[in-house]
């Protein structure tokens, strides 16, 4: 019996990560359709590809309806990150018309994209799925509800949902530009590490999660799983391998955390009146003197070759792209 190639809808699939997912689908020649907000203009480059685009909001049943049909596969990335005012509205209410919809809809299989945050402060170095969850913040708090409404979906009504909870995204495309400081800061020689101990990062490469969606698509024993997907390293290879590749000497020159501190309280009290971000900040400080840990071996146990590209290839293809922007 004869077994249709699946046929693929991306909530937010002209966004960073969406890009991502819908190019790796489309280089193993699947049907893919994308449902966002984005304007005609800003998605010319997917299209190009072949996508079917739809335009519409994932809040509107009929919009879901029209995108649902015909699809088995759908990969829920749609989402509110920067408006604290739609994050229940877009990540909770806008997370259950999905599921709703794919349930109605009769969808063979549904990924659900979280976000490793919903862990908050972990009280352990190592995080793992069965870590408790303490969001800290709204949201946090929001994409965690979002979960719950998808483990709610799988038990209550049999859904067949897979979340899982990136880290720290990064990679080509990326229109906030998140590793670009960095980069700058190691080829001007500005790069300082601050403290003495032992730093890890919990970044993880845009096309490793894109390769996590097609995995855990095809497996069944994925279904009511929750997998962290995260490629952790220590900082002080992260930046040593950034230097390599800009061809630049890294100094590793450290600033003492109280002093580190004390440039912190002082740049936040000048951008108050200033109004212009300054390059050190305390979430800064918490990053590079973070030792958590997100593990994924859930995720390299079950589903194998995972991560396909991996942090340094994501750092050399990232750092590429940074350059035929002409930014470095």
């Amino acid at each position: 019996m004869r077994t249709e190639p699946a046929r693929w809808l991306i909530t937010g699939g002209t966004g960073f990560l969406g890009r991502h997912l819908v190019f790796a689908l489309k280089a193993k020649g699947f049907f893919v359709r994308s449902l966002s907000l984005d304007p005609v203009t800003k998605v010319e480059d997917v299209r190009k590809l072949g996508v079917d685009i739809h335009h519409g909001d994932i809040l509107d049943p009929k919009a879901l309806q029209k995108a649902l049909d015909g699809m088995t596969i759908v990969v829920h990335l749609a989402g509110e990150k920067r408006n604290p005012d739609k994050f229940d509205m877009i990540n909770v209410c806008g997370t259950q018309k999905v599921l709703s919809a794919c349930l109605n809809g009769g969808i063979a299989r549904v990924i659900h994209i979280s976000s490793a945050g919903v862990v908050g402060c972990a009280p352990d170095k190592i995080v793992t799925e069965e870590t408790a969850c303490h969001p800290r913040n709204r949201y946090e708090v929001s994409k965690y509800r979002a979960e719950q409404s998808a483990l709610d979906f799988y038990h209550r009504h049999g859904l067949p949902v897979t979340i899982l909870r990136p880290a720290n995204v990064f990679g080509d495309l990326d229109p906030e530009k998140h590793l670009l400081n960095l980069m700058r800061q190691v080829q001007n020689g500005r790069f300082r590490f601050i403290g003495r101990k032992e730093a890890w990062l919990n970044y993880v490469y845009a096309g490793d999660v894109a390769e996590a969606c097609l995995l855990a698509a095809r497996e069944d024993r994925a279904v009511g799983q929750i997998y962290g997907v995260c490629d952790p390293c220590r900082l002080r290879e992260f930046v040593e391998a950034v230097s390599q590749m800009l061809g630049v000497d890294l100094r590793q020159r450290r600033i003492p955390l109280g002093l580190a501190y004390g440039f912190a309280l002082g740049f936040k009290a000048l951008s108050t009146v200033i109004r212009r971000p300054w390059p050190l900040t305390f979430d800064k400080i918490a990053i590079f003197r973070s030792q958590t840990i997100h593990c994924a071996d859930k995720l390299k146990n079950e589903f194998g070759n995972w991560p396909r590209f991996g942090w340094g290839e994501g750092v050399k293809r990232t750092l590429s792209w940074y350059r035929a922007q002409e930014w470095l």
